[in-house]
């Protein structure tokens, strides 16, 4: 059922195409980049894979970033972290 739905999608992606159809799809790295990200988790490792996860995301597609604030306890129990971007 699987492979059906996935010819039945190319095939009609194909006959849209010949039929004079454009792609409407944006592609991801075209998107605008996002105004910030900020996170919060029990522990610092957990914070701090997040947080050079989301540090390669925004080099990878080439966002730039205004300001970063690492991971640092906040409320006591947690730990959080921003990235602001420009």
């Amino acid at each position: 059922m699987k492979n059906f739905k996935r010819r039945a999608a190319t095939v009609g992606l194909a006959a849209g195409l010949m039929a004079g159809g454009g792609l409407v799809a944006v592609p991801a790295a075209n998107a605008a980049p996002p105004t910030m990200a900020d996170w919060q988790y029990n522990t610092k490792a957990e914070c701090e894979r997040v947080a050079y996860a989301k540090l390669n995301e925004a080099f990878r597609s080439g966002w730039m970033i205004d300001r970063y604030i690492p991971c640092h306890q906040r409320n006591g129990n947690y730990w959080g972290g921003s990235i602001y971007y420009a």
